[in-house]
C-alpha cells in the first residue's frame, strides 16, 4: 500500500495561535519558503484550501510548484465557483507546466452556505451533490475525451466539449473527495481516487473506510484514504502534553472561557455532516486511542484538521501506524505554526515514520 504525507500551504503565515502569525495578506516570500521546507521535510505534496474570502488556489498552486522540484499541490474547489471543463482544462495546464503526478484535485462540495453566497452561488444543500456528481462526469470525461463531446445534465450542458491537451497520463491528476454525508460517500465512491476522512478515533476511521470500500466496490471500484490530523511531537511524553495545554489555554483565551462549553458549533458549518459528528466525539472526551487528543477540537468548533496525536515522535508514528492497519495509506499532517512545524517533522517525524512504513510493509511481504 502507498504512503503519502500531505502538507499545508497557505497564502501567509495564519495560525489560530497568534505568536505564529504574520501579518500579510499574501505573503510571496513566506510562501515559497513554506514550499521548499515542505519539500525538504519530506512531504509528497501539499494541500492549497478554498474559501470565497481566500486567493486563487490554482495561481498559488502554480507558484508552488515552480518554486519546488517534485513537491505535489492538491488544489481544493468548489463546484458552482468555476464551470467544470474550465477546472479539468486548468488542472490539465497545471499538470503540463508542474510534471506528472504533481497535480491533484480536491473537490470540496461545500459546508457553508454564507461561503457560497460569497461567491454568488445559490444552490441549496438538496441539489449541491447532484450538481457536483454533474461536475465530476464533466471533469473526467475532459481528462479522457479523444474527440469532442456533449452532454446534457440538469446543472450543465456542453456542445463539442473537448481539450486537445490532455493529462500525461491516463489517472496521472489525482481527485480526491471528503464528507460523511450519505450523498458526499456515493460520489467518492463513483469519482475520488482519495477519500480525505477528518481526525477520528479508530473505530469511527475503521467504519468509515468499510462503508466507503463497500460502497466503490458496487462501482467496480476501490478508494485510497487519508487521515486529516495534527501532530504535537516533543523529546518526552509529558513534554507534547504540556504543549497541547499550552495550545488549549492559548485557543481559551481567544475565544473566550466560554468556547468550551457544550454548545452549538460555529453557524458556518452547520450543513456538514463531518463537522457534526467530529465535533459531537470531541464533546465527549478528551482524548481517545491514548494519542488523539480532542480538547482543541471541542473549542475551535469548526470541524476540519483540529485534532492531533500527541506524543514523542515514536509515539505518534505507532499512533499513525494503527491508521494505516486500518486502510489508511497518507497522512494530511499540518500544525500550528505551519512553516516552523514542518521543518520539525521533517526532522523528528517524517524519516521515523517513512521507516516504520517500511519495516510494516516488509514484514507483510
Amino acid at each position: 500500500m502507498a504512503f503519502n504525507i500531505i502538507g499545508h500551504v497557505p497564502h501567509n503565515a495564519f495560525s489560530e495561535q497568534p505568536e505564529a502569525r504574520r501579518a500579510a495578506e499574501i505573503d510571496l516570500p513566506w510562501i515559497s519558503e513554506c514550499a521548499r521546507i515542505h519539500e525538504r521535510a519530506g512531504f509528497d505534496s501539499v494541500l492549497i484550501g478554498h474559501d470565497a474570502w481566500r486567493p486563487n488556489a490554482w495561481l498559488l498552486a502554480a507558484h508552488i510548484a515552480a518554486q519546488t522540484e517534485r513537491l505535489g499541490v492538491c488544489i481544493a474547489e468548489r463546484p458552482g465557483t468555476a464551470l467544470p471543463t474550465y477546472v479539468a482544462r486548468q488542472a490539465i495546464t497545471l499538470e503540463r507546466l508542474a510534471g506528472r503526478g504533481r497535480v491533484t484535485l480536491h473537490v470540496v462540495t461545500g459546508g457553508s452556505e454564507k461561503d457560497q453566497r460569497r461567491d454568488g452561488d445559490q444552490i441549496d444543500y438538496a441539489r449541491r451533490y447532484d450538481r457536483c456528481a454533474e461536475y465530476l462526469d464533466i471533469v473526467r470525461q475532459t481528462w479522457r475525451a479523444a474527440a469532442p463531446f456533449d452532454y446534457q445534465g440538469d446543472y450543465f450542458q456542453l456542445r463539442e466539449a473537448w481539450s486537445p491537451a490532455q493529462p500525461l497520463a491516463h489517472g496521472s491528476i489525482g481527485l480526491s473527495f471528503a464528507g460523511t454525508s450519505e450523498e458526499a460517500l456515493d460520489l467518492s465512491a463513483r469519482y475520488a481516487d482519495l477519500h480525505m476522512l477528518w481526525g477520528e478515533p479508530l473505530a469511527e476511521t475503521a467504519q468509515k473506510i468499510a462503508t466507503l470500500q463497500q460502497r466503490a466496490a458496487a462501482q467496480g471500484r476501490q478508494l485510497q484514504f487519508s487521515i486529516s490530523q495534527r501532530a504535537i511531537v516533543e523529546d518526552s511524553e509529558k513534554l507534547a502534553w504540556e504543549k497541547a495545554e499550552h495550545l488549549y489555554q492559548q485557543a481559551l483565551k481567544q475565544l473566550g472561557p466560554k468556547a468550551d462549553q457544550p454548545a452549538d458549533f460555529k453557524l458556518d458549518m452547520q450543513q456538514s455532516a463531518s463537522a457534526r459528528q467530529l465535533n459531537e466525539l470531541a464533546a465527549r472526551r478528551d482524548i481517545y486511542d491514548e494519542r488523539l487528543w480532542m480538547k482543541y477540537a471541542r473549542v475551535l468548533k469548526v470541524g476540519g484538521s483540529t485534532t492531533a496525536l500527541v506524543g514523542t515522535a515514536e509515539q505518534v508514528a505507532e499512533a499513525f501506524l494503527r491508521y494505516r492497519q486500518l486502510g489508511v495509506s497518507a497522512w494530511y499532517l499540518r500544525g500550528w505554526d505551519i512553516a516552523e512545524d514542518a521543518r520539525r517533522y521533517g526532522e523528528q517525524l517524517i524519516p521515523l515514520l517513512r521507516a516504520r512504513v517500511a519495516a510494516a510493509e516488509e514484514a507483510l511481504a
